[in-house]
């Protein structure tokens, strides 16, 4: 999946975050102050905080992915993460200082204001990026199905160029082959399949071998039909024009309040670690780094994550400095590993940097375990339905590490029980499992986990 980027977009669509915080502000001083500008000490200090806060929550909820494709529900719960923050951080500042006499009144207006204004900035800025089409995505899009409905669908994924669906062939159910499916896809790069439900509806092993070929491949796949066309359909439903279609993957991660729930944990419980244990146990280990063995104290690789987008993983050094540490997996006793690196990695505290990258986005608290770029290119073409790991963000945790399969991998079969437990994660996402998986984490810490290497 490819996208034309706007480099100055992110900056611009920032400067009208600034720009409305700044009006909500003085809205609601005028309703409760009689007066558009503020007055006393306090309130300078307060809409400071307050700019600082829409900066630092912009980035930490990720609003640069407000895009041109953004849909109306999709937009919503954004700024719903948005805005849990914001005020999160506004109100930690409030009762820091509380001996400053703010008015309730008037912040809760502004919070009030601040969302209703930034929803609808937001839905006329994502209607100027579809105008001028800018940081238009490249989904490679494949349609399956031959009647008169599916060619009209075509047309109109055509004509809405914003989608970012670019259409490449459209194929006849029952006219090709597993293998010669598979390796279509494969060669043409294709990101998004379609398939008509009309024609799939009565032979459903026809779109379970479909759907089992595009998991494996962690291929987008989606349905139409004149039936959601006709009548009343849900909210889960997205528009190619007039055109309904439905995703086929229907798992908890996609729902948006789960997605925004998981995101506002994984902010709260990263920014906890590092005001309580963060902020004196990395110039701890970063000092007891440095004496056992040098600089550098960071270690940076190139991982997959979600939609198989690379990031750099962080973690504290536990090894020498090698050539092979990108090439050669870890194996137990490994020469390569540092004196301080072995309680590091017992005691599992050389992940402790990915908090990082949870605050970042690139990560998660909770998720698979983002594998070896090599070690992914190997096992996507020997474990079936192996690349449906990266459908959602890696964790610093996972099922799998809490049940067990963690460590050295001397066989496939290591790698397929981990497999195993990471689809389950994806299939079977709660609330409540994350929690228990931090809390077996947390366990394993304390006592010492065996297969730890």
């Amino acid at each position: 999946m490819k996208y034309k980027t706007e480099g100055n977009r992110i900056w611009i669509h920032l400067l009208i975050y600034l720009t409305v915080n700044f009006l909500a502000f003085s809205l609601s001083n005028l309703i409760i102050f009689g007066h558009f500008w503020m007055d006393g000490k306090s309130y300078p200090s307060l809409l400071l905080i307050s700019g600082l806060s829409t900066v630092f929550t912009y980035f930490l909820s990720r609003q640069n992915l407000i895009n041109v494709t953004t849909q109306i529900p999709q937009l919503i719960w954004k700024n719903v993460e948005f805005i849990f923050l914001y005020i999160l951080l506004v109100l930690m500042y409030w009762f820091a200082i509380n001996s400053i006499n703010y008015s309730k009144e008037q912040i809760t207006l502004f919070f009030l204001f601040y969302f209703i204004l930034i929803l609808g900035a937001n839905a006329y800025y994502i209607r100027v990026l579809r105008w001028y089409k800018i940081d238009i995505p490249c989904v490679n899009t494949l349609v399956i199905g031959e009647n008169k409905f599916t060619q009209q669908f075509i047309e109109s994924i055509q004509e809405n160029e914003w989608m970012g669906f670019k259409f490449i062939k459209k194929l006849v159910p029952g006219q090709f082959s597993r293998d010669g499916f598979a390796e279509f896809l494969e060669e043409s790069k294709i990101d998004a399949v379609f398939i008509n439900w009309d024609e799939f509806a009565q032979n459903e092993q026809r779109e379970q071998v479909l759907r089992n070929i595009v998991e494996e491949k962690n291929i987008k796949f989606f349905a139409i039909s004149e039936i959601f066309a006709s009548k009343l359909i849900p909210s889960t439903y997205y528009l190619a024009g007039n055109f309904p279609y439905l995703n086929l993957y229907h798992f908890p991660l996609d729902n948006a309040f789960n997605l925004t729930l998981k995101r506002l944990f994984d902010v709260f419980f990263a920014l906890s670690f590092f005001v309580f244990i963060g902020i004196w146990l990395f110039p701890m280990i970063a000092l007891i780094n440095l004496l056992d063995s040098g600089f550098p104290i960071f270690f940076k690789q190139r991982r997959h994550g979600m939609d198989n987008i690379e990031f750099n993983c962080l973690k504290f050094r536990t090894m020498v400095v090698n050539k092979d540490s990108n090439d050669k997996i870890t194996v137990r006793n490994d020469p390569r590993i540092t004196k301080f690196g072995k309680i590091l990695r017992k005691s599992s505290l050389d992940e402790l940097p990915q908090f990082i990258n949870v605050l970042k986005g690139d990560m998660s608290v909770v998720g698979p375990r983002p594998h070896m770029v090599n070690q992914n290119n190997h096992y996507n073409q020997i474990i079936s339905k192996y690349n449906f790991r990266h459908y959602v963000k890696p964790g610093i945790t996972g099922l799998a590490q809490v049940n067990g399969f963690r460590g050295e991998i001397k066989r496939d079969e290591d790698m397929k029980n981990r497999i195993q437990s990471d689809l389950y994660y994806i299939r079977n996402w709660s609330f409540g499992l994350d929690l228990m998986i931090i809390y077996r984490t947390v366990a394993n810490m304390i006592k010492g986990d065996k297969n730890a290497i």
